[in-house]
């Protein structure tokens, strides 16, 4: 990890290192937002793209990723034919593995 030089930073302490699996992949990195929506209901949504690369350049990721409210998106597309569409929340569990949880989804999804 020493040698990476690819940087996404947002608000938080947490460390991630993300290495796309072949050249030409691409990832991207946006922030996550919260709010609360004026009849009460909870909202989130993705917001300010942090980083973007289709060169397939490993990249760390410093944010803040609480289990229940992460602050950062990541979404990869691969060269051979691998694809997420919709961005993935990577956050860590209880006993620090990464899990992986569909946007569109509440329920956690592990990889």
């Amino acid at each position: 990890m020493a040698g990476v030089t690819a940087k996404a930073v947002t608000d938080g302490s947490d460390i991630y290192c993300i290495v796309p699996a072949h050249a030409g992949d691409s990832v991207s990195v946006c922030q996550w937002l919260y709010s609360t929506t004026d009849d009460g209901q909870w909202s989130e949504k993705a917001g300010d793209t942090i980083y973007t690369s289709d060169t397939g350049e490993p990249v760390l990721i410093q944010a803040s990723a609480d289990e229940f409210n992460p602050n950062f998106a990541v979404s990869l597309h691969g060269t051979d034919g691998r694809s997420f569409d919709n961005h993935l929340l990577v956050t860590s569990g209880m006993d620090g593995k990464l899990v992986l949880r569909r946007l569109t989804s509440r329920a956690a999804r592990r990889s």
